[in-house]
């Protein structure tokens, strides 16, 4: 069959070159190019970590981003303790009867640290007073208040905003007659007399990595 085939189109060819014909070029489809493959889309970024969120936090409310990153950074109990004071300071705006002792004491009983806490360092209104290392975030301090007639008071420490001139951020209760929630304002932590700290010490030192 391809021999007639092949005879056929010599004898045509032969036929056309006697008429003066010439035989038209054959053309070859264009060849089709396979589309490029598809670009791997990029993995998609993982979930922000909780120091991106904080990170962020700074850039808007550099305050708020340091109280955040303090939380992030405590040991379990102290971060419990720190995220549920900022609930009763800005969230709930919460108002007890008493001052700031009273206001301490029913954030450490909403929290479970009434009884579970160890004393880091105990002392008195005039010395010895603790060493500025000794001071973690989610610390109950007493010190001596330099901004309001050296009077004692006490709050939750925070984080250090000064640390070589002993400037802390505290989180502490004016008092039920100023009708105010508690506020996060610095203090001069030279005179730093008591330290209370929630857990135990064991549970806080396994806490550290």
């Amino acid at each position: 069959m391809m021999r007639i085939c092949l005879i056929t189109c010599l004898l045509l060819g032969f036929l056309l070159s006697l008429s003066g014909c010439v035989m038209p070029e054959m053309t070859l489809p264009a060849a089709t190019k396979e589309p490029p493959p598809a670009q791997a889309t990029p993995p998609v970024a993982a979930e922000e970590t909780a120091e991106e969120a904080a990170a962020e936090a700074i850039q808007a409310d550099g305050e708020l981003g340091d109280i955040l990153l303090a939380e992030l950074k405590a040991s379990p109990a102290a971060r419990e303790v720190l995220r549920s004071g900022r609930k009763m300071a800005l969230e709930e705006e919460t108002l007890i009867k008493g001052g700031c002792w009273h206001w301490m004491t029913e954030l450490f009983r909403r929290t479970g640290y009434t009884h579970n806490y160890h004393m880091v360092f105990k002392s008195k209104y005039a010395g010895p007073y603790a060493r500025q290392e000794q001071i973690q975030p989610g610390d109950w301090l007493y010190y001596v208040n330099h901004s309001y007639k050296r009077i004692e008071h006490s709050g939750l420490f925070v984080h250090w905003v000064d640390y070589p001139k002993k400037i802390g951020m505290i989180l502490s209760y004016a008092g039920e007659r100023r009708k105010e929630p508690a506020r996060y304002r610095p203090y001069d932590l030279r005179h730093v007399y008591f330290i209370k700290r929630p857990g135990s010490a064991t549970a806080v030192a396994a806490a550290k990595p």
